[in-house]
């Protein structure tokens, strides 16, 4: 994995190049550790100038986690459903510093983090994702070749243009 990247980080043929890397942490389970793997990739995978961002995914799962906890306190079943999503979205929260505490200490940390939900539905939203992508980007070209490819999203284009 590392020749990989470091060849494709680095060469000058265009249609061969990474310009980012979505790097996915799956998280069905809120006090997950920093696996072995994770540890590997951010201390020695060097990606140049490659901007490496986290996706949490699978983030679906965490209301019915939140429910759950919230039971185990002895919160009614009712103000549980009510909590839930709120309860759950700080879970993540959580989790994300954590993740982003530990991973920041690596040598080649990620540049961003993203939080996504349901995005095996229609209504998964995408913007989060090209918004850390294109902030991550270092070159203004290639933040604007990123957001060129996105010509339908304008909430997109429109932030590119007002940080410029």
């Amino acid at each position: 994995m590392k020749k990989f990247v470091l060849e494709r980080a680095t060469t000058l043929k265009l249609g061969e190049r990474i310009h980012a890397i979505w790097y996915c942490i799956s998280v069905t389970d809120h006090k997950r550790p920093i696996l072995a793997a994770e540890e590997k990739f951010f201390t020695q995978c060097d990606t140049k100038d490659v901007p490496v961002i986290v996706l949490f995914t699978k983030l679906d799962v965490f209301s019915e986690i939140a429910f759950n906890e919230l039971r185990n306190q002895d919160t009614s079943v009712k103000r549980a459903k009510k909590e839930k999503y709120s309860y759950a979205v700080k879970m993540m929260d959580d989790l994300q510093a954590y993740v982003s505490s530990v991973l920041g200490k690596y040598k080649h940390p990620p540049k961003g983090y993203v939080q996504l939900a349901e995005m095996n539905k229609k209504k998964g939203d995408t913007t989060p994702l090209l918004q850390c992508t294109t902030n991550a980007l270092g070159a203004e070209s290639l933040q604007m070749l990123l957001v060129i490819t996105q010509a339908r999203n304008m909430e997109l284009i429109v932030e590119f243009v007002v940080k410029r």
